[in-house]
């Protein structure tokens, strides 16, 4: 209870006495009270939880997002205000203790900027509050996020360092720091961050499913499981571990355990971005074991979400193709030139598309066009040579073919097409020597070993 009579002997930053009352037995006030009784560090580590446990959710989903290459900031509508976030009887009077009135007022514009997404004017807020307040580690926490969120990854790098050097126990710094880098391809820098995050906090259930974005990214998919399964032994509730966890087990050959990982994770989502990549690499798992059907269906379902996904309306033709429904092929591809008419991979799939429907003249104006787009496409000089086979014209064929090889050595078609030509023509040590190349490119392919020995028996046979 506060005594009427006896003013807080407290002076505020500005050298101006306080005006409240104190409380009784005291010389404080219940502000200046609380003040005294904790250092300023303890001060900012209590307001830092609250901030660093809601970013921590957007991190994750930014991290997933950015492993299938496309982060984008995603407006958070789980974001609580919290009254207790700089912690204490009076979150604004502690704010203005510690920052003076006008700063705690920008404070909580740029909070509230960054919360609603408006990262321009965070940035440009916490870049004042930080010259005011250059040993706060809540502004510069908050202040890192902001070049985080706007992909700004080298000045995130710069200022998660800032962060660190004036709070070196906050794991979630590390966690963020571990992100910057990992988007800026510094992996084993990335990995340290992350690591030390753990060190700190071993059951930082974001940091071990960072680790598992990161290894999925170096291909280690092994390591990227274990990762994603540690996090959520941790916590079971981080729905968005199950899509990274899902992608690496499709990525490492195990499609149908993928599959039932990323429709649980379908049933504990709701943000649309997400469940597109979802259905999307559903899609792939099918498309792996060869059920195109189920594929297509969720594929489509993908596009439901998002009508301009590309890799779904391409991974959509490409499976027409497999079913061999060449004009539903021919139908989408065109429909994708049309709308990425500066695309060189989309015209070369629709040559494709083309020949398999016997439109050859069409294909070859499409494969043409695409070698306009980027002169050393590979797979364009492989089409225009299987176009030339078709017209009984060997030699051009077989041009055309080598053009493809001199732009690309490891494309298995291409070996295979040559050494197919060169049978044809009865040409078998030719045929012998690149089907062995096709072969060695692509192990396990029936008919180009079938044709191989085939060729080798050929070439043999004058010898006996």
């Amino acid at each position: 209870m506060a005594d009427n009579n006896v003013k807080c002997k407290a002076e505020n930053p500005d050298g101006t006495r306080c005006k409240r009352n104190a409380l009784s037995g005291s010389k404080y006030c219940s502000m200046h009270l609380y003040l005294d009784s904790l250092s300023k560090n303890e001060i900012r580590d209590k307001r830092n939880t609250r901030t660093v446990w809601v970013i921590a959710g957007i991190s994750l989903i930014l991290t997933i997002i950015a492993a299938i290459l496309i982060t984008k900031y995603v407006k958070p509508d789980y974001i609580e205000k919290s009254e207790n976030l700089y912690y204490g009887p009076s979150k604004d009077d502690v704010y203005v203790y510690t920052l003076g009135k006008e700063a705690a007022q920008s404070a909580e514009q740029a909070l509230s900027a960054l919360e609603t997404g408006n990262l321009s004017k965070a940035e440009s807020l916490y870049a004042a509050l930080t010259l005011i307040a250059p040993n706060d580690p809540i502004l510069s926490y908050n202040f890192a996020l902001t070049y985080s969120y706007q992909e700004k990854y080298k000045l995130a790098i710069s200022a998660w360092r800032r962060t660190i050097v004036l709070d070196s126990a906050n794991h979630m710094s590390y966690n963020n720091f571990g992100l910057a880098l990992m988007h800026d391809d510094q992996i084993e820098a990335a990995l340290i961050a992350l690591q030390t995050a753990i060190r700190l906090d071993a059951n930082d259930a974001l940091a071990y499913a960072n680790i598992g974005n990161l290894y999925d990214k170096m291909d280690s998919l092994d390591l990227a499981l274990n990762a994603y399964r540690k996090s959520i032994a941790i916590q079971p509730d981080l729905h968005p571990v199950f899509l990274g966890l899902g992608i690496s087990l499709i990525k490492a050959g195990y499609a149908r355990d993928g599959i039932d990982t990323l429709r649980i994770f379908l049933t504990n989502t709701q943000l649309p971005m997400l469940k597109t990549e979802a259905y999307f690499h559903i899609g792939n798992a099918y498309s792996r074991i060869k059920k195109y059907d189920s594929a297509l269906v969720a594929w489509y379902q993908c596009l439901g979400i998002d009508t301009g996904y590309y890799d779904a309306r391409n991974n959509i033709g490409v499976a027409y193709l497999e079913l061999k429904k060449y004009d539903s092929a021919v139908a989408i591809f065109a429909n994708l030139a049309r709308t990425y008419s500066d695309s060189a991979v989309v015209y070369n799939n629709l040559g494709f598309a083309l020949i398999y429907a016997d439109e050859l003249d069409k294909a070859e104006v499409a494969l043409r066009k695409a070698l306009e787009l980027k002169a050393d496409l590979a797979q364009a000089y492989n089409g225009l040579g299987m176009i030339a086979g078709k017209r009984n014209d060997r030699a051009r064929a077989i041009a055309l073919f080598k053009s493809a090889i001199a732009h690309d050595s490891t494309i298995a078609a291409a070996y295979f097409n040559v050494g197919y030509e060169y049978g044809r023509m009865g040409a078998w040590d030719s045929a012998v020597y690149y089907l062995e190349h096709a072969s060695r490119l692509q192990p396990g392919d029936t008919l180009t070993e079938r044709l191989f020995n085939e060729a080798v028996m050929k070439w043999m046979m004058p010898h006996f």
